[in-house]
């Protein structure tokens, strides 16, 4: 996750000047989760 970690923290560092950006990496984020989620059902399900 250290990939992940670095890019997320960039985000947050372009966040401060652009509201935009700050949305954008909520969506990232929300879309991570339910993506990992989403494998995690599969597996209990399969």
């Amino acid at each position: 996750m250290g990939l992940y970690d670095r890019d997320y923290m960039r985000e947050r560092g372009k966040a401060k000047s652009s509201p935009q950006n700050s949305f954008n990496s909520k969506l990232i984020m929300v879309a991570v989760i339910a993506f990992i989620l989403g494998i995690i059902v599969c597996k209990i399900i399969l």
